[in-house]
């Protein structure tokens, strides 16, 4: 063989390489680019907890802990459109799922368990019962709002 054609040869090989290797940061660069512009907001800037009803509750212990077995809210989505919303709030009940919220709209979100299995919290401070609702969403992650009953 030729030095001419080995020269080709390695030309060729190394050309081939340079190729695979730009294409490879492309694709790096563009999935890099689009997790950047995905911002995850955080569940308190997302939704907002409006009109919390308490359907069905006990108070113990001269009114320093409310047990709760029913209750239900609005969840509104206000930054925009919400997906794959799913909303906890008794440890004993399922949680509640929604395919989509659309932005400035809510929904009735009903969270239900069964008597004894209740929900016990206890008046912080302030005279007030803070209920904690988990929330996850594909625009938000996990999350917390707090609901002062």
């Amino acid at each position: 063989m030729t030095k001419k054609t080995k020269r080709s040869k390695n030309i060729k090989k190394t050309g081939i390489l340079l190729f695979i290797v730009i294409v490879f940061g492309v694709i790096i660069a563009v999935a890099f680019y689009q997790n950047q512009n995905r911002q995850k907001w955080t569940v308190a800037e997302y939704f907002e907890i409006l009109d919390p009803r308490l359907l069905d509750r006990e108070y113990k212990q001269d009114g320093s802990i409310l047990i709760v077995y029913w209750m239900t809210f609005k969840l509104k989505a206000k930054v925009a459109d919400a997906h794959n919303v799913v909303v906890e709030g008794f440890a004993k009940a399922e949680p509640v799922d929604f395919e989509t919220i659309l932005k400035d709209q809510y929904q009735l979100v009903e969270l239900a368990s069964s008597r004894p299995f209740g929900e016990m919290i206890t008046k912080n401070e302030g005279g007030k019962f803070p209920f904690e609702v988990q929330i996850t969403s594909d625009e938000t992650g996990d999350g917390t709002i707090t609901i002062y009953l």
